[in-house]
């Protein structure tokens, strides 16, 4: 079983209060979402321990960070935070970079090198930061943060300012990060692509209080058959669909697919824009809103629109896919 982070924290300021009870299993990436100035990087920093004026208790597995008795500071948490900006050192190099978060905390050469092949840094190592680009800062940032060696990941806006295209070239290294080295992350962002992309469970926060759990995104496993000029042919259930992937994409993917991302019907679709069209079967409708589908040798909770009759159970239906959120997977 997954260790928890779990807190009950107060925070008031002018004009806002933060009041919040929680317990979030370390494990994957929990997207804490919410809208602007909902108390989302107020959160991630009270947690930190970034915010002194913040009371209540903070434990991390069976370690008090604090209560009324302790507070662990922030460089003692064991929490690696990327933060908006990369704020990399400009005199120093990439390599020299990385190496100021692993020598703090007497990280192993072996750990730098795996960071380094994980975030594919190796081309960067004798440039400066002001010769990088956004997305390759990101992923420095990200990687000097890793050398640390932390328990848990803070990601607050990580890809802030960053267009689709460097969006899309900066997500799978994240997963790389935090499920190729075993490290539970929270992500704060109200961007869909990111939640759909990195997320295994979404924290709603309004108001600087608690506005219950999201849907889990609906993803799909694939497979990468071959290489094409626009990208990667991949292989879901009996579909096979196009993404523009890099050269080197992982075999393995899960694709998220958003609820607009999707039309089901019980007739074979029509010709359009589709990616691909999968038959799949109606299975059990709980009663939250959602309807068990069977597509791909997957069952997926998919909401279903209020209002619009359900198929019943053992009905076979189309899924014909508009729109997914890659992610590899190994």
């Amino acid at each position: 079983m997954a260790e928890v982070l779990s807190f009950d924290l107060s925070l008031r300021r002018d004009g806002f209060a933060l009041s919040l009870t929680e317990r979030i299993p370390l494990d994957g990436v929990t997207a804490v979402t919410g809208p602007s100035g909902a108390g989302k990087t107020t959160l991630l920093r009270c947690l930190a321990g970034l915010e002194r004026g913040a009371s209540g208790s903070v434990r991390l597995g069976d370690d008090v960070l604090q209560d009324e008795t302790r507070f662990v500071p922030p460089h003692a948490r064991g929490v690696g935070y990327v933060f908006q900006e990369a704020r990399l050192f400009p005199h120093m190099s990439v390599a020299r970079n990385l190496a100021y978060g692993a020598r703090r905390r007497g990280v192993a050469q072996e750990r730098i090198e795996e960071i380094v092949r994980l975030l594919d840094l190796a081309p960067l190592l004798d440039r400066r930061p002001g010769g990088l680009s956004g997305g390759e800062s990101r992923r420095v940032a990200l990687g000097r943060v890793l050398a640390s060696q932390p328990r848990v990941l803070f990601l607050d806006e990580p890809m802030t300012g960053l267009d689709s295209a460097r969006k899309a070239e900066i997500m799978p290294h994240i997963v790389r990060a935090t499920h190729g080295l075993g490290l539970p992350a929270l992500l704060v962002s109200h961007a869909e692509d990111e939640i759909q992309t990195l997320a295994d469970r979404v924290l709603k926060i309004e108001e600087g209080g608690h506005a219950g759990w999201g849907r889990v995104p609906v993803r799909l496993p694939a497979r990468v058959v071959e290489h094409c000029d626009h990208g990667a042919v991949l292989v879901v259930g009996e579909a096979r669909l196009i993404l523009p992937l890099p050269a080197s994409a992982e075999r393995n993917w899960a694709l998220a697919v958003p609820p607009d991302g999707a039309l089901v019907s019980t007739g074979p679709p029509g010709p359009g824009n589709a990616l691909a069209s999968l038959q799949a079967r109606v299975g059990a409708v709980p009663g939250d809103g959602t309807v068990a589908l069977e597509v791909a040798g997957h069952t997926v909770a998919w909401p279903w629109p209020e209002g619009r009759i359900v198929p019943p159970p053992g009905s076979d239906v189309w899924f014909t896919i508009l729109k997914v959120y890659p992610r590899p997977t190994g």
